[in-house]
């Protein structure tokens, strides 16, 4: 069975009365790592209790997007074979969907930047065509 410490005078005198127990939710920001969903970018918090556990049928709040999927994950890379840096892994075919990898962790950093190839390739395209209308 788990007991508190005595109380001291001294302990006593500035009000210590036990440990704090505190049942929020803790930030994995307060430990320096941040989690990002990659369809919408937004920043995800988890219970932290014995490391980060993402199971196949989590979403994320924000968009409802599968969190475990290839593209959240760490060894996820585009431009290598198979698109994945465990040279053991299964192939596969839908990285934005759930899936059951085994080699899964979600990959920690900076907010993702959004990519805007897209539309400064769609201005590119207007300002060259502009004047054939």
């Amino acid at each position: 069975m788990f007991e508190l410490p005595m109380m001291t005078t001294a302990s006593a005198r500035k009000g210590w009365a036990g440990p704090a127990v505190d049942d929020r939710p803790q930030r994995v920001k307060d430990t320096g790592m941040a989690f990002f969903c990659h369809s919408c970018r937004n920043e995800q918090f988890f219970d932290v209790k014995v490391g980060i556990k993402v199971g196949r049928r989590d979403s994320c709040p924000h968009c409802g997007a599968d969190l475990h999927v290839c593209k959240n994950c760490r060894h996820w890379d585009p431009n290598i074979h198979n698109q994945c840096k465990e040279s053991e892994a299964a192939f596969i075919r839908e990285r934005a969907e759930s899936n059951f990898c085994t080699h899964f962790d979600f990959k920690d950093g900076d907010q993702p930047k959004e990519d805007t190839s897209v539309v400064s390739a769609k201005a590119k395209l207007d300002a060259l065509f502009k004047n054939l209308k």
